[in-house]
This record gives structure tokens, C-alpha cells and sequence, in this order.
């Protein structure tokens, strides 16, 4: 019987979540697995996906975690929900961030390369690249190492977002949750959702910051979704 601890007192036997011998539950699990860094989802998403909801609950199934906030958030919200321990994931490919940048660097040949800069010039010359870097003068061993090791310059935009949901062969379903703007919506990454495909739902904060979205089920908070077990709610969020 395996059992996968998740801190010194919080394990998973069973395809169940345990706090010492106490079972988790929908009720407690925003108590009990804070803990470890998951806390409800901001009260703007949590209404609207209510409001999508078929099943009225007493407790929001949703969560969310940090997973670094060191210039390379994006990239730690893949490994940490590729890594995690769940019913058809039952001995995942260990990753951390670099890796997930080594596996796109990896995929980037000359040709993808010229597609992909020739994009940031036609950004950069409307004025809307937000990265503080200049496409003009790359080349491809230097787009390579300012993706690898320029934190916080290369974090995560709509052009890697695609070429990584491709790499991994993923969907990723991005909540925009934006404070300032009061804008709770669903970020377009120019992707068909594939059923056929895991599913992670990230969250991105005021345009800066991204975390990981879970989802508590059957005594397990899920961050890697197949089809099955991807929420109503955000199959409706997608397809609208």
C-alpha cells in the first residue's frame, strides 16, 4: 500500500488525503491542507463559478497555490501539477521549473525560431511587447538563454503558453484575476480545448503573477485533469 506524504503530518493512501489519521474532507480542506499553501480561490471567482454550478455546495471545491514567485512562476505551476499524485497519475515524472524551460528550449529549432521572433518584431514594432527585451537583436542561441536563465524577462506570454501546451501535449485553461481592473475571465490562449488531453487551470494575478488552481474531489484536490474529471464549470468556462 503506497502512501505519498505531502508534509510530515498530510499523506495520500487510498486515493484518499489524510491529516494524520483524520480524513480530508470537502468541508475541511481549506483548513487542513493550508498547511501546505492551498486557500480558496479569490470571492469574484468563487461567485462566478457558482453561478455556473449545477450542485450547490457548502464549501467551494476550488483551490489555489503558490508555487514560486521568483520569476519563473509559470513554469513552477506545470511541474508542481505534473508532478502531483492522483488516480491516473500515480507515479509521475518528477519536474521543477528549469526543467519545463529546458523542454521548450529543446523544441526550438531554427525554423520555430524565425516564426516565433518574426512575431515579437510585429509586437515589437506596435508597441505591444511587454518583455523588456529586444527581438531585433536575438539569435537563436540567445533567445535560448534568455528563456533558460533571465528570470522575470521571459516569464510566460501568450506565444510560450502555446508552444508548452504543444510540448507537453496539455490543455491550459488560465483565469484572469485581476484586482485593479475587477476582470474575473477566461485568458484566451488561441488553443482548441482537447478532450483528449490532461487539462491545468492556472491563475494569473493582476497581469504579474501566476498560481496553480485545484480542485477538491473525492477526499483529493486534483491539479492535473483528464476529460473525466476536469470541472463542469470550467468545461462551461471554456466552451463559452
Amino acid at each position: 500500500m503506497d502512501i505519498y506524504y505531502l508534509s510530515e503530518n498530510i499523506y495520500i493512501k487510498e486515493d484518499k488525503t489524510y491529516n494524520d489519521s483524520k480524513i480530508i474532507s470537502d468541508n475541511n480542506w481549506h483548513k487542513l491542507l493550508r498547511d501546505i499553501g492551498w486557500h480558496k480561490l479569490p470571492t469574484p471567482w468563487i461567485k462566478r463559478l457558482n453561478r455556473l454550478s449545477d450542485t450547490k455546495r457548502n464549501n467551494s471545491p476550488y483551490g489555489v497555490i503558490e508555487c514560486g514567485a521568483d520569476g519563473d512562476c509559470f513554469f513552477h505551476c506545470i511541474s508542481f501539477a505534473l508532478n502531483s499524485v492522483q488516480r491516473y497519475n500515480k507515479d509521475p515524472q518528477v519536474y521543477n521549473g528549469r526543467d519545463i524551460k529546458r523542454l521548450l528550449v529543446d523544441s526550438i529549432d531554427k525554423e520555430l525560431y524565425d516564426n516565433i521572433i518574426s512575431i515579437y518584431k510585429i509586437l515589437k514594432d506596435s508597441d505591444d511587447l511587454d518583455e523588456n527585451w529586444d527581438p531585433y537583436s536575438m539569435t537563436l542561441d540567445k533567445f535560448k538563454e534568455l528563456i533558460l536563465n533571465k528570470r522575470d524577462v521571459f516569464w510566460g506570454d501568450h506565444i510560450l503558453i502555446q508552444l508548452i501546451m504543444k510540448i507537453l501535449n496539455i490543455n491550459i485553461v488560465i483565469l484572469n484575476n485581476n484586482q485593479y481592473t475587477k476582470s474575473y475571465n477566461v485568458y484566451n490562449t488561441m488553443m482548441e480545448y482537447d478532450s483528449m488531453k490532461n487539462t491545468i487551470v492556472l491563475m494569473y494575478d493582476n497581469m504579474i503573477h501566476f498560481r496553480l488552481v485545484g480542485y477538491f474531489r473525492d477526499n483529493l484536490m486534483l491539479s492535473l485533469f483528464d476529460h473525466r474529471y476536469l470541472p463542469d464549470e470550467i468545461k462551461k468556462l471554456i466552451n463559452k
